[in-house]
């Protein structure tokens, strides 16, 4: 069927561009009748692609606008659709691509990773429990979404400008203005540094770590680290499910820092070119995190929790242990921590599972296995930050009908929202205060001394502590940071936090940053070592 509706497009561009034909072809009214036919046949054979958007229906597209451009306009008696017309054919399209989708769901021919669903952390006992019953949640609330779009003809038109990226949409405007700090600018960046960035021997101590002395990196965490949906333009299509690895804040080395991707690991290679251990690429839908090379040492698992570090932790150990490029004994290694975010949110259905007790103590069994099995490692625990700011996100208006869709109808992050299956009713006031006492708890448990080794150190970097969503020129949330489902960071959301955790990294103990400053750039360190509790004294 797609080799049929490519060979209609050429055809399509073929004609209308004159190929194999002389100019006067275009002039004579035979483009119109042809153009006609073949744009039917590649409609016809294009509602039966099993996917909401797809790359034929994007050359279809661009193929309808040189045919037009070049065959001129023609009267509504012609055979050729007027522009209304040809608008309501392409929304029907768009229908019936969706009533495939639920059709080929509803019997098995198609399925959603479990992970999609899961990400939101409700579904996460159900999973342990019985698999095959939390996948079938899965696709129902999948399933769910669509019959809202379909049965709606408002959502329908706002989901076709959606995904043909309507210039009304302000969140294609704002994507548009992400410019450098999405990677796609020639300006170039540099970060010369008047400091020696390399120790002539290597240290043994962690404590006279410089920037370039790291010779690994990973990290461990949830969809945020892993990407999730940050390249993404469209939502509740494939991409949207595809984790964007290589531009992981923490762990992503996609191209590099001179090109605006100020990741974590890109900032340290320019310390150290040699520097290993970072992902790379885009895992796309139904990759497996824990098989894929793609992900390196970026172990972070969309839909974890804190009761799953234990778990990455040991994957940590026996990826870096099968590594021949790493000397376990030898190397020195930067580990980034960050998780929470599913924990609250999904408190509201288990309290005591999701307390800062258990939140902290899940941790701490993690971080125990790091110090056991991974000689030589410095390793950044980020603050969560509060996530009550970002309902105001799920607005239809702000982020249209992306934010709504994927807050409400995909019930992303349930906790922000009544939940009637549980007689919930959104307490923003509890889930902040939840957020707080996962920060002071992470504090404690640093601070005992538990893990202050010559050989291995924690340190806590707050520079999420006390952030907001950034805002724009209105004093909105600047959707430009975030990903099409308007919880996950986007390309830019994750250089910025990049830049965030660096600028952190180099700040000494007990005078760390609380605020994410999406104005700043890398900074140089202006300590010689990088800092740890017992050389910021």
């Amino acid at each position: 069927m797609r080799t049929t509706s490519l060979l209609t497009l050429s055809v399509i561009v073929g004609v209308c561009y004159g190929v194999g034909a002389d100019t006067n072809f275009l002039e004579d009214g035979a483009c119109s009748s042809i153009k006609m036919e073949a744009l039917q046949k590649a409609y016809d054979a294009n509602a039966k692609v099993l996917a909401i958007k797809t790359d034929l229906e994007s050359e279809l597209l661009e193929a309808i606008a040189i045919s037009e451009s070049h065959c001129g306009a023609v009267t509504a008696s012609s055979t050729v659709l007027p522009t209304e017309e040809l608008k309501d054919k392409k929304i029907r399209l768009h229908r019936s691509q969706i009533e495939e989708l639920m059709k080929n769901l509803e019997t098995g021919k198609v399925t959603v990773p479990l992970a999609n669903n899961v990400q939101t952390g409700v579904l996460k006992s159900a999973a342990e429990r019985n698999p095959q019953e939390a996948a079938d949640l899965t696709i129902e609330r999948y399933l769910d979404t669509l019959r809202q779009i379909n049965e709606s003809d408002a959502l329908l038109e706002a989901w076709y400008k959606h995904i043909n990226l309507d210039r009304s949409d302000p969140r294609v405007v704002q994507r548009e203005r992400a410019g450098f700090w999405s990677g796609d600018s020639d300006v170039k960046l540099t970060l010369d540094c008047d400091m020696q960035a390399r120790s002539k021997n290597r240290p043994t101590s962690v404590h006279k770590l410089r920037p370039g002395d790291i010779d690994v990196i990973g990290a461990m965490g949830d969809s945020i680290t892993a990407g999730f949906g940050a390249g993404a333009d469209y939502i509740f299509i494939n991409e949207w499910f595809h984790e964007y690895r290589g531009q992981s804040w923490s762990a992503g080395g996609d191209k590099s820092y001179s090109q605006g991707h100020t990741t974590l690991p890109n900032i340290l290679r320019e310390f150290n070119p040699e520097l290993t251990g970072y992902s790379e690429g885009t895992l796309k839908l139904f990759g497996n995190p824990l098989t894929s090379s793609k992900t390196q040492l970026n172990v972070a698992i969309t839909g974890d929790v804190a009761q799953d570090m234990n778990d990455q932790a040991k994957n940590l150990v026996e990826k870096m242990r099968a590594d021949p490029d790493i000397n376990m004994k030898h190397d020195w290694k930067m580990v980034t921590l960050f998780i929470g975010a599913n924990n609250l949110c999904a408190f509201c259905k288990d309290e005591e599972e999701h307390s800062a007790k258990s939140y902290i103590k899940e941790i701490q069994k993690g971080l125990d296995i790091l110090k056991a099995e991974i000689p030589r490692l410095y390793v950044n625990l980020v603050e969560i930050f509060d996530i009550v700011p970002l309902t105001k996100m799920a607005k239809f208006e702000l982020g249209t009908i992306t934010c709504s869709l994927a807050h409400s109808l995909a019930n992303v992050c349930p906790c922000t929202r009544d939940q009637d299956d549980i007689n919930y009713k959104f307490d923003a006031k509890a889930l902040r205060q939840r957020a707080l006492e996962y920060q002071e708890a992470i504090h404690d448990l640093v601070n005992s001394g538990r893990y202050e080794d010559e050989d291995f150190t924690v340190v806590v970097q707050s520079f999420f502590k006390n952030t907001g969503p950034p805002l724009d020129e209105d004093g909105e949330p600047d959707m430009s940071y975030f990903a099409q489902d308007c919880f996950h960071f986007s390309t830019k959301g994750q250089n910025r936090a990049g830049i965030g955790l660096w600028n952190s990294l180099i700040q000494p103990v007990g005078r760390k940053p609380t605020t994410w400053d999406i104005e700043e750039t890398a900074k140089c360190p202006r300590m010689e070592y990088l800092p740890t509790k017992k050389n910021s004294l």
